[in-house]
């Protein structure tokens, strides 16, 4: 090494603050369009949310054994990859064993309670969140005794580090409003306690067993997740 490299004087430094701060914001603003290219904001996104959610994964993209956050870094590449089949599902849909017996008025309750939970600033929770981080969720639906549903804006997913952040989301979206919505006495007619039920079923079966892409019969692309105690 040249032993006079560290007395190469900087020359950037010479140049007038204003000229200085043009040539950075110059240099992060190509940085940026690199992460955002690499889609490695997402997968920042992902590991954070994973930190903190309720949701556990037993498995990562459908590969089978033992799942660490740490493991994402080291399996960032298939997180990362750009793939436009993503960009075509419209909902996440969850798939429940709790029986319930008054559907309607469970069903009625949650869809109007959770789009509450959109704008909630409650650092305790992260399902404020769900705009910041462009997750796409736009609509929370009970749509069956068997199935709760969320719907995505169109070409808001772009890598398996959006899908399976936003299959988290939706998780958390559903499981606080069952608990808010059971803590703040919301149902009055609940003589069964069905909301409580509902509640701590996805408080138990809080591991993500596996998730499916599928095609409804209108042709709509979708994804089916198995959620497991």
């Amino acid at each position: 090494m040249n032993p006079d490299f560290h007395r190469v004087p900087n020359y950037l430094l010479d140049l007038p603050d204003d000229i200085q701060s043009i040539i950075y914001k110059a240099v992060f603003a190509n940085t940026l369009k690199d992460i955002a290219i690499s889609n490695h904001k997402s997968l920042y996104d992902f590991y954070e949310l994973l930190c903190k959610s309720k949701l556990h994964f037993n498995m990562y993209g459908g590969i089978s054994g033992g799942f660490s956050v740490n493991d994402i870094y080291l399996h960032r590449k298939y997180y990362t990859r750009p793939d436009s089949s993503l960009a075509k599902i419209k909902y996440i849909e969850y798939s429940i064993t709790y029986f319930i017996k008054r559907f309607r008025y469970c069903k009625t309750v949650l869809e109007d309670f959770a789009p509450i939970i959109y704008d909630d600033d409650n650092v305790e929770r992260i399902n404020y969140k769900l705009q910041r981080k462009n997750s796409g969720i736009y609509k929370a639906l009970y749509k069956d005794k068997n199935s709760l549903r969320i719907f995505i804006d169109k070409n808001k997913l772009l890598c398996r580090a959006d899908l399976e952040k936003t299959i988290i989301l939706g998780y958390e979206l559903f499981y606080y409003s069952f608990k808010l919505i059971d803590i703040l006495k919301l149902n009055p007619d609940d003589y069964h306690e069905d909301i409580v039920g509902l509640y701590s079923w996805m408080a138990n079966h809080n591991y993500l067993g596996g998730y499916d892409i599928v095609s409804d019969k209108h042709g709509d692309s979708g994804v089916s997740v198995r959620l497991e105690s």
